[in-house]
């Protein structure tokens, strides 16, 4: 279940373990609980630089 909660202080970033970001379609006007994907902090760093929650960089061969 999903809510609204609130917090007065200052909450460290170290003491988020996980996100929650909801992938609805763009034709939705709602929410729906299903519309949520759990993504760690490198899923969520990959979704804020790249767009792609699960992208993993291609690891070049330098000798050729």
């Amino acid at each position: 279940m999903f809510g609204i909660y609130g917090y007065k202080g200052r909450i460290p970033a170290s003491f988020m373990e996980c996100f929650h970001i909801a992938f609805a379609p763009k034709d939705q006007n709602y929410i729906q609980e299903d519309d949520f994907t759990e993504l760690d902090r490198e899923q969520t760093k990959n979704y804020i630089e790249y767009g792609d929650p699960f992208y993993e960089p291609e690891l070049w061969d330098d000798e050729e």
